[in-house]
């Protein structure tokens, strides 16, 4: 979408975003059930916008024109369909599509329409992160004709210049119903901007380009984080004294994982352990698949910190270290615990489960691969019976 589109109606909205002093973002859902199909003001009246950019058939841009109310009338834009739903759609969907209404597509040029809901983002809204989820299915989309899913920012200090335009190409969807997201973070530059969702339609020569959207969601959740630590004393690496036990100068390795199985991208993470006061960390121990270390391996160092950054939707990252168990312990003392901590700029801190170690417990010796009679069978063929004529004598 073009910030060409905004300078017609700039002066309405910088007033109105003055007046409502820039309230935070807030969390958006329609399943199009309750707003009444024959009303031409249905879509007005839940806040839809639309706006269309015209493009030359070369690519060049000709005008824009809007935003105005979305239309619920069948000849542009957009409306509200019956009857193309399933189980979880109910009888309502939005049906998005090009604006016929424009005898620009009768010459050849591209008429991209856009439908959308727009919200002002507030300096509260810094670190979080907001995700657009919606269903959809294929309409009439023929020819050339695109659509698109989008997210995106306008600057209203430059212009109304798209700051951010995040989409998902609907072009090819399906004709049975899918759920599909797109996110966006936001960083404290964008406060005093416009924030807009919707669907995106690009057509000419009236050929078809329709879409059907429903159960539209719009939220900033925060990032679902499992933290989890474990721990392990392995005989052959961590029994220093040979009795085949945990006893003071051994040693434990501990491993902490952190998944991030949700929608949302955690922001700024950190990562934290402070061994129990019982045991020492092992300096030089400290490992990440991700991120950077920024205290476990250098001299001095007490406690592992380690710098994550961004934990993406679906990664995981792997801390591992040890410590070594104090000699001599204070009377009384038998057992360990270890929790650790992450931190996020886009979510609430999380503490781990207490991994916990006890005096006397004791390990398996990691095994040692040994050769079955067959592979042994193999091993001296491929010696050229060597070592199984050996073996006979």
């Amino acid at each position: 979408m073009s910030g060409l589109f905004r300078v017609l109606l700039a002066t309405v909205v910088v007033t109105a975003v003055a007046l409502a002093g820039w309230a935070a973002v807030t969390a958006y859902n329609q399943d199009f059930e309750s707003l009444a199909p024959p009303s031409p003001g249905a879509l007005l009246g839940d806040n839809w916008l639309v706006f269309a950019n015209v493009y030359d058939p070369g690519g060049a841009y000709l005008y824009g024109y809007g935003p105005f109310p979305a239309p619920n009338d069948g000849a542009a834009f957009c409306a509200i369909a019956t009857g193309q739903g399933g189980p979880s759609q109910g009888n309502q969907q939005l049906s998005v599509y090009s604006d016929y209404n424009n005898p620009d597509h009768g010459i050849g040029n591209l008429i991209e329409t856009n439908v959308f809901q727009e919200q002002t983002i507030a300096a509260a809204d810094a670190g979080k992160t907001v995700v657009f989820t919606f269903e959809a299915k294929y309409g009439n989309l023929e020819g050339a004709s695109e659509a698109e899913a989008f997210i995106k920012t306008l600057d209203p200090s430059a212009g109304y210049a798209t700051t951010n335009h995040v989409i998902i190409d609907m072009t090819t969807v399906p004709s049975t119903w899918g759920t599909y997201s797109i996110q966006l973070a936001i960083d404290g530059g964008l406060a005093g901007q416009l924030l807009q969702f919707g669907f995106t339609t690009r057509a000419s020569n009236y050929e078809g380009s329709g879409v059907y959207y429903d159960n539209v969601n719009f939220e900033t959740p925060p990032p679902s984080v499992n933290l989890h630590k474990s721990s392990s004393f392995i005989i052959d690496q961590h029994d220093h004294d040979g009795s085949g036990d945990l006893t003071p100068g051994d040693s434990l390795l501990y491993m902490i994982v952190a998944a991030n199985n949700s929608p949302i991208d955690a922001l700024d993470v950190i990562i934290d352990d402070t061994p129990d006061p019982n045991t020492t960390l092992t300096v030089g121990t400290t490992t990440t698949t991700a991120g950077t270390i920024v205290s476990g391996n250098n001299g001095g160092d007490s406690a592992v910190s380690i710098a994550v950054g961004t934990l993406p939707t679906g990664d995981s990252v792997t801390v591992e270290f040890e410590v070594t168990v104090n000699d001599p312990l204070p009377p009384g003392v038998e057992s360990f615990f270890n929790q650790a901590a992450l931190t996020g700029s886009n979510l609430e801190p999380i503490v781990s489960n207490t991994a916990v170690n006890t005096l006397g417990e004791g390990a398996p010796v990691r095994p040692i691969p040994t050769l079955s009679f067959w592979s042994l069978i193999v091993f001296t063929a491929l010696l050229g019976g060597t070592a199984l004529w050996r073996l006979r004598l």
